[in-house]
């Protein structure tokens, strides 16, 4: 029986600059949701969660990527609420940012801030610019986290049942879970507020905006992956004033 550990692949960079596998039902999909950009726009950290489809699991095959850039984009919102911060705004030109660097770092199986391949996407800023933004502040995180219900160094057990591959806690046992939108987010939060270098670029007073995406990738061990990044961006001459 081959046991299998995996240990910190939940990692996470983080950028700050001011410049000048398991088979899941796809219930989703049977649960109405808002337009894509209703999800981030119609809703505040506390109502987003009455969006049914929110609370379903996600299908590791079919993923709502507008969904879950949302339940994250909303739970960032809720942890920035915490500490006294007002609400990021949404501009689909920062979530498209975001997404530059998420499809980029997936495609490699890495995590970083930057591009080397395609010199327009080099830096967090050349992305934004590429989105048809002027920068006047820019920060970012970026990192991985998992999209079945699993603690990082958690013993997982690969199994083949009936040609269906999957990873589950005991050598008999059933699949471990997907996430649901809302769970993944949470989840991936609070790995990122548990590091004090990503904490401050979600409770910095600096940033108004905020895109995000998510790519999936399954990595060498069966382990479904998603690369995430969040983009904060404020225009210049709007970074709040800090003592």
């Amino acid at each position: 029986m081959f046991v299998l550990r995996v240990f910190g692949a939940a990692c996470s960079f983080a950028l700050l600059r001011t410049a000048g596998m398991a088979q899941t039902t796809p219930v989703h999909a049977q649960a109405p949701r808002p337009d894509a950009g209703q999800l981030f726009t119609a809703y505040d950290a506390t109502t987003f969660r009455s969006v049914p489809a929110a609370a379903t699991k996600i299908d590791l095959e079919k993923i709502d990527d507008d969904l879950l850039s949302a339940a994250v984009f909303h739970e960032t919102n809720k942890r920035r609420l915490e500490h006294g911060l007002a609400a990021f705004r949404y501009d689909p030109r920062v979530r498209a940012a975001a997404q530059m660097q998420a499809e980029h770092m997936a495609s490699l199986g890495v995590v970083s801030h930057d591009n080397a391949i395609i010199p327009a996407k080099a830096t967090p800023a050349d992305r934004l610019r590429l989105a048809g933004l002027k920068v006047g502040f820019v920060g970012e995180n970026a990192g991985t986290a998992f999209g079945i219900v699993y603690t990082r160094s958690e013993q997982v057990y690969p199994r083949n049942e009936n040609g269906r591959k999957f990873l589950s806690r005991d050598p008999t046992g059933e699949a471990i879970p997907a996430h649901t939108y809302l769970s993944f987010a949470e989840a991936w939060l609070d790995d990122l507020i548990a590091s004090p270098i990503h904490r401050g670029n979600i409770i910095s007073p600096k940033p108004l905006f905020l895109g995000v995406s998510c790519r999936l990738k399954v990595n060498e061990l069966g382990m479904p992956l998603f690369y995430g990044v969040q983009k904060f961006y404020s225009p210049p001459g709007a970074v709040p004033k800090t003592q």
